[in-house]
């Protein structure tokens, strides 16, 4: 039996041992290792096609952190397992000692789960599919390349807005 050229289990076993965990309030929750591309494009289209609507927007963000994370959290003081659902509602409608979450905090976390489920590798780099030298930065990404997640600009009820793009 011969030794295949490419193997892609290296790379999907070092993203199952990231750290996936962060806190929000009195909760830990956790990133999936991985997520279908449906979730990452619903996003993208779900925002652009909410155009100056922003419960369209809303929602649509809600959803993605949904699709992300893991279906069960925890309550960070004691480890007790509680439901994803259950555990945002509580974020979202009473919040911790900093009150519920607002649209910069929604931002920060859609945010930083979309890019740990797009993240590069961050190995060293290898030929450029073209033959050209690989730059330093260790890509052949051109400044045209995509984003992987938009900029997002919401307004709230008081006409304060809030932008959030990608790292």
């Amino acid at each position: 039996m011969s030794t295949p050229d490419q193997t892609f289990n290296e790379a999907r076993a070092a993203r199952a041992t990231s750290e996936r965990r962060f806190e929000l309030g009195q909760y830990t929750l956790t990133r999936r290792i991985s997520v279908a591309p449906e979730a990452i494009t619903g996003f993208q289209s779900g925002v652009q096609a909410s155009g100056d609507d922003d419960f369209t927007a809303l929602a649509t963000m809600e959803r993605t952190i949904a699709e992300i994370c893991e279906p069960f959290a925890t309550v960070t003081a004691t480890d007790e397992p509680i439901p994803f659902a259950d555990a945002w509602q509580q974020l979202r409608t009473v919040g911790d000692e900093y009150g519920p979450l607002d649209l910069r905090d929604l931002g920060a976390v859609v945010q930083w789960l979309i890019s740990g489920v797009v993240e590069r590798p961050t190995g060293q780099p290898s030929d450029s599919p073209d033959g050209s030298p690989v730059p330093a930065t260790g890509t052949t990404s051109t400044g045209d390349s995509p984003s992987p997640a938009p900029a997002l600009t919401l307004s709230t009820p008081d006409g304060a807005s809030m932008r959030s793009t990608p790292a």
